[in-house]
């Protein structure tokens, strides 16, 4: 036991003396205590061997008992987040309820001022979704499923709040046309994003989105009036010509390579 506390001691002389140390120190001796007494029992009776073959199995202490302070620093400071998120997400609703009754109660427009709890809901969340798709981006090479559709929920929620906007407070009549756009936008971000990350992509898939998102467009355009519905149809035939052009210059670009191989 002596020569296990004399080992332990040495190992930790570089490190201040605390109460984790304290606690590290004890842990340790006493796990060396209880290894010495499994091999007495198992027919080992020299100590010098006993010491070795135990000393042996912590070759560094010093680099353990930096990584379990380490670990416990984090936890508490993981710990010490999740307190702080907790009471900001408090606070907020307590500020953001308290100023949906005062404007609500000042101003006596009930029928409007819930839009303030909305918004103050779902804004946040916008801004948490688009803030964990930017952070997902670098985490895989491949174009990220999850990245996708955490830009598809933020095109969503993005779409609830400016319908709400439109329809309640400036009393839009046509204002669920927001919701015919959203898809478009969805998938032309969804395009973006593949591009901007230098992300690989199906072609195929991209060749799919063109007609769809200028179907939805000409859709869109003709309802709130700014597009006729003839000749705008020829939106939809004019997507159906650039997705004809892109094979072509898709297959043209491989058969150039493959002749430049060859």
């Amino acid at each position: 036991m002596a020569n296990f506390i004399e080992y332990v001691d040495k190992s930790l002389e570089s490190f201040p003396q605390t109460k984790s140390l304290y606690e590290y120190r004890q842990k340790i001796i006493g796990e060396m205590t209880q290894r010495a007494n499994e091999l007495v029992s198992k027919g080992i009776k020299d100590d010098n061997v006993i010491t070795q073959l135990i000393i042996s199995e912590y070759p560094d202490l010093a680099a353990d008992y930096g990584k379990a302070v380490g670990e416990k620093i984090k936890k508490k400071k993981t710990v010490r987040n999740i307190k702080g998120i907790a009471i900001a997400g408090v606070s907020y609703i307590l500020v953001l309820v308290m100023t949906y009754l005062g404007v609500s109660f000042k101003m006596g427009n009930w029928d409007k001022s819930w839009l303030i709890m909305v918004f103050g809901l779902l804004l946040p969340a916008l801004a948490g979704v688009v803030l964990a798709a930017v952070k997902k981006k670098g985490e895989s090479k491949s174009f990220s499923a999850v990245s996708r559709v955490l830009l598809g929920a933020s095109v969503a929620i993005g779409a609830v709040l400016l319908f709400l906007f439109l329809f309640f407070a400036l009393s839009v009549s046509k204002a669920w046309i927001v919701f015919i756009l959203a898809v478009p936008v969805a998938l032309i971000a969804d395009a973006a994003y593949s591009i901007i990350t230098k992300q690989k992509f199906n072609l195929l898939t991209y060749m799919i989105y063109i007609p769809v998102c200028a179907s939805l467009l000409y859709v869109a355009l003709c309802l709130t009036g700014l597009l006729s519905w003839h000749p705008g149809w020829m939106l939809i035939v004019l997507s159906v010509v650039a997705d004809l052009v892109i094979a072509l210059a898709d297959m043209f670009s491989k058969s150039k390579k493959n002749a430049e191989e060859e």
